[in-house]
Formats: structure tokens, C-alpha cells, sequence
């Protein structure tokens, strides 16, 4: 339910900014760190191709022998709007 509902939610936002959000979860990063998983993905699905305002939320979450972790990683045309510092205090406050 609550899947659907954050679907609902990032459709209609890029719907009404064409600002594509993806949150995804996974259980590991097939050999990578998440940045070049997360990295490799983004280009994969082509997130925000067509002004570059795509935004990949990548999140592994924790397990009874992992740590998790979170990634926040945006488009060049985001860039500015969410930095790296930007990134790091939404994930630190409010997502953990």
C-alpha cells in the first residue's frame, strides 16, 4: 500500500515538473559500491533523460549481517539543487 501510494506521488510530480524520482530498493550492489551501482543504473534506465532533472534514490537496506546504505544521486540538471552536502543532510536527518 505504501509502495503505491509513493508511486502515485512521484507519477504526479513528474507529471506536473517532468522531474522523474525512482526509489530503489536492492539487496546488493553486484561487486560495485553503491555510487557506481546507483550510477550505472541511472544511465541504464535513463532517468529524467530529457533535460537531465532524473534523481535516483538508492537505498540497500539493512541486514542481519550488512550495514545499510542510502544514495542520493541526482541529474546534471539537479545538480545544483541537490548538492552533495544537500544529499548527505536528506539522508542523514531525514531518511535515517
Amino acid at each position: 500500500q505504501q509502495s503505491s501510494f509513493l508511486e502515485s506521488k512521484l507519477v504526479a510530480y513528474n507529471d506536473t515538473t517532468s522531474t522523474q524520482i525512482a526509489v530503489v530498493f536492492v539487496a546488493d550492489f553486484q561487486g560495485t559500491d553503491i555510487m557506481d551501482f546507483g550510477v550505472k543504473l541511472f544511465d541504464k534506465w535513463g532517468i529524467g533523460t530529457q533535460k537531465n532533472n532524473g534523481c535516483l534514490i538508492l537505498v540497500k537496506p539493512k541486514s542481519s549481517s550488512t550495514d545499510g546504505e542510502v544514495a542520493i544521486i541526482p541529474g546534471y540538471g539537479l545538480e545544483e539543487y541537490i548538492t552533495d552536502a544537500i544529499a548527505d543532510v536528506i539522508i542523514r536527518k531525514e531518511m535515517i
